[in-house]
């Protein structure tokens, strides 16, 4: 059979084959093997509770006995601020830098424990998953760490819940016990030693770290976190419910309790007092250097999550940087100079500038944590994330050295 190859001719790619080819699978029906399928792309893994509490490390602040894995100390965040005051740093760090950083972290040293979780209603816990950053600051007004703002989604959300226990809504109200004596008892029964009840009963203002006073949340609260029934096992035996409570048994009879419960659930509340975003401040006429707004704002506020971890910055390499909180780290390093103008790197992997733009967006992240405060909806979280923000002067010292070219 002629082939059409003629002797001596070579297979090129615009030889004798190259037009022969086409001729031969027709011939004898060959062609060479199909490409198989591409695999069908892989399930993500299913939710879970556990998959949600891991992503969003909540053991990095909270302990939950048989539910949370322990974390290693430098990574825990309450039990490394916690190890401050103890002798575990000494070697690590000179005495000075232990003293300036007991002097920053003195009440970031506790959180409550998630043990007693399942007295919370359901819907008070998807409430304050949802707005944190809001809820928070009101929650424990002795405790100025405020639960994180985290990005969960309404499903994760969920998820947490049932995992905490939460309990079904109960909105059957509470007709037994008077309400006066309710409010008399609560100084009676020394409950204002620790607790406040805004706008009922004054509590105490903690100068000095005092844990049982950080820890106490404000009474008006109460309504919304636990159901009457709750409330009424809760002040029987608190330990029964939250085993190492800093919450001691009062000594109440049933009629006592009934009336502080009616207290803690009927007595009329008063507004709430709005909270007022502050003005932002005009550009100062004075000169603004680096190094100003690093000693004064940087490194008193951002550099702990905002760095590579060194001796030198005393940073931990945290969300801000390396991610963390169900966060993606976006590479900011607010430590020194050079990587101040570095920027951050955005969604497509790209280095973007922080101080370019109205407002700069490390000084807009810092107005958004007042917006938070004050209840506003913001698309991003404000910074410093889970902590007071930073005070009107600071900003205005940030924004004036962007404003006149951000000089060394």
């Amino acid at each position: 059979m002629n082939l059409g190859i003629h002797p001596g001719s070579t297979a090129t790619s615009n030889g004798p084959l190259h037009g022969i080819l086409p001729g031969l699978v027709l011939l004898f029906g060959c062609q060479s093997a199909p490409e198989p399928p591409p695999p069908p792309p892989a399930e993500p893994p299913a939710l879970t509770a556990q998959s949600v509490v891991a992503r969003y490390q909540c053991n990095r602040c909270h302990e939950a006995p048989g539910r949370l894995e322990p974390i290693a100390l430098e990574r825990g965040c309450v039990d490394c601020h916690a190890a401050i005051f103890t002798d575990h740093f000494e070697d690590d760090y000179t005495a000075e830098a232990l003293t300036q950083w007991r002097s920053r972290v003195h009440s970031l040293r506790i959180v409550p424990s998630l043990a007693g979780s399942q007295r919370l209603q359901a819907d008070w816990l998807h409430a304050f998953l949802s707005r944190t950053h809001e809820l928070s600051p009101d929650l424990r007004p002795n405790l100025p760490a405020n639960m994180p703002r985290l990005p969960l989604t309404p499903e994760e959300r969920t998820l947490v819940v049932d995992w905490l226990g939460g309990a079904a809504p109960d909105s059957t109200p509470y007709t037994q016990g008077d309400v006066a004596r309710g409010i008399s008892l609560l100084t009676e029964k020394e409950c204002t030693t620790c607790h406040q009840y805004t706008g009922i009963a004054a509590g105490p203002t903690m100068t000095d770290f005092n844990p049982a006073w950080a820890l106490a949340p404000d009474l008006a609260h109460t309504r919304a976190r636990m159901a009457p029934s709750a409330i009424d096992a809760w002040l029987t035996e608190p330990a029964a419910i939250k085993p190492g409570t800093l919450m001691p048994k009062p000594a109440l009879t049933p009629s006592e309790r009934a009336d502080l419960i009616a207290a803690l659930t009927r007595a009329k509340l008063p507004a709430p007092t709005p909270v007022l975003v502050p003005e932002r401040l005009p550009i100062l006429e004075r000169k603004v250097g680096f190094l100003e707004v690093y000693e004064k704002v940087f490194a008193r506020v951002c550099q702990h999550c905002h760095s590579t971890p060194s001796n030198e910055n005393q940073g931990d390499g945290g969300p801000g940087r390396s991610g963390g909180f169900g966060y993606d780290g976006v590479g900011l390093d607010l430590s020194n100079y050079m990587n101040v103008l570095a920027g951050r790197i955005d969604a497509k992997g790209q280095r973007i500038s922080v101080l370019e733009g109205d407002p700069p967006p490390i000084v807009a992240a810092m107005l958004r944590r007042h917006q938070e405060i004050a209840g506003q909806s913001t698309t991003s979280p404000g910074m410093p994330l889970g902590l007071e923000p930073i005070d009107p002067v600071s900003i205005q010292l940030v924004e004036t050295w962007i404003a006149q070219g951000a000089q060394y």
